[in-house]
């Protein structure tokens, strides 16, 4: 009971924020924002939240509003008892979402600004949505993350070609490469054709949450080669890039919850998508393990079985 509310007040919120991103594209953008602030605001401070709904609202939207209103109140107030683990998961959300919510606050008092032109108007909704992308791909990987650290999920597993698998990440990813010029290579080899146990749609999150590092972490111009070899029982994909890399003694805490090296603190990140990708490789029985070479670049093995245990 106590996980199944938790997973409730998540999946609310979840539902919200892709519900406000709609929304801010069918109204005028300023009242979403400041509903969608609030949202996040109060729910990270674990308080009730009252919106006001305009008259102009559609009829629809409006119940929907009012409906997660009420809903979101029971919902916490039947959590008391799971305090820790509610507390947890609001302190996660708080901490990721700071940076987003400090933006999205920005962007809305700039579009509260009369004297903006069309284009800067259509530049900063732009920034915005952004903004609300970033949210909503945190909250989906909070929520996934304690979907497999509370084992509330049916996890199944068949043997599928990774060819097609890997193809389709590498096709999710392509346009942040090419923003940087970055050719994806895939190494010739038998083992393309090869059948590995593994669910597509968690393992295709893994390929995808590993290649978008590696090109946030690459040099622009520089090349992302992906190999697979075959030992007597797993399958590895293997991802290398020419970035920054890894000082030693932080390869063992990379795949470690929230964790970020010092050295790339500058840049972007939430220190999610390492870990996540460790919990999904645990429950097909495969692992992610990292080599590197500080400021030459790093090479994550992903390593998937080839036979069901």
């Amino acid at each position: 009971m106590a996980v199944g509310r938790y997973m409730m007040l998540i999946i609310f919120s979840i539902f919200f924020i892709m519900f406000c991103y709609l929304l801010f594209i069918y109204l005028s953008q300023k009242r979403m924002i400041k509903n969608i602030v609030l949202l996040l605001k109060n729910f990270s401070t674990y308080q009730d939240i009252n919106f006001p709904i305009n008259e102009n609202f559609d009829s629809q939207i409006a119940m929907l509003l009012k409906a997660l209103q009420k809903n979101q109140l029971s919902i916490i107030e039947s959590s008391v008892k799971d305090k820790d683990m509610l507390q947890s998961l609001i302190s996660d959300l708080a901490h990721q979402l700071k940076t987003p919510l400090t933006n999205l606050k920005m962007y809305q008092r700039i579009l509260d600004d009369p004297s903006l032109t069309l284009e800067e108007n259509e530049l900063f909704k732009n920034k915005l949505k952004v903004q609300v992308s970033k949210i909503e791909w945190i909250v989906h990987s909070l929520v996934n993350c304690m979907k497999l650290e509370e084992n509330t999920i049916s996890f199944t597993t068949k043997s599928l070609p990774i060819k097609k698998t890997l193809i389709e990440s590498i096709d999710s990813v392509q346009f942040s490469a090419d923003l940087k010029n970055i050719q994806i290579t895939c190494q010739k080899s038998t083992n393309w054709d090869i059948n590995v146990i593994h669910n597509y749609d968690w393992t295709r999150e893994v390929f995808i949450n590993v290649l978008e590092n590696a090109i946030k972490y690459s040099d622009i111009n520089s090349e992302i080669s992906i190999n697979i070899s075959k030992t007597e029982l797993y399958v590895i994909i293997s991802i290398s890039d020419h970035g920054i890399g890894i000082k030693e003694q932080n390869l063992s805490k990379i795949f470690q919850r929230f964790y970020r090296c010092p050295e790339v603190y500058h840049l972007n990140g939430n220190g999610i998508g390492l870990y996540l990708s460790r919990l999904i490789l645990e429950k097909e029985n495969g692992y992610i393990t990292v080599e590197s070479i500080y400021e030459k670049g790093s090479t994550f093995n992903i390593w998937l079985p080839t036979f069901f245990n």
